[in-house]
């Protein structure tokens, strides 16, 4: 690999599902400490309300939703517009092509 692409950190475009389990992880957010971690600016409501959902459909005690929201909070997550996505989306796909890796965007 590129010594230039393994020495800084690799970002991550985290989904809402990573982030509820994140969330729920005793250790948070710490698996994804040496990646910088974006998401769109609608990951905090959909986390949010994966959690209140799961306390209503009595899969998860409140308390621990609490919890949670509170790694939610701290996470380090930068939030990104779309078109900022986008354009760091196709960065990362010209970086891995230019290694011979193929990218497929879905």
């Amino acid at each position: 690999m590129d010594p230039s692409l393994t020495a800084r950190s690799l970002t991550l475009v985290i989904d809402a599902s990573a982030a509820f389990n994140a969330c729920l992880a005793e250790t948070g957010f710490a698996t994804y400490r040496s990646e910088d971690l974006v998401a769109p600016a609608l990951l905090w409501s959909e986390v949010r309300s994966s959690l209140h959902e799961a306390v209503w459909r009595k899969e998860l005690a409140a308390e621990r939703a609490i919890d949670a929201l509170a790694k939610l909070a701290a996470a380090p997550i930068a939030a990104r517009t779309h078109a900022g996505l986008s354009l760091k989306a196709w960065e990362i796909a010209d970086q891995y092509r230019a290694l011979g890796v193929p990218v497929i965007f879905g």
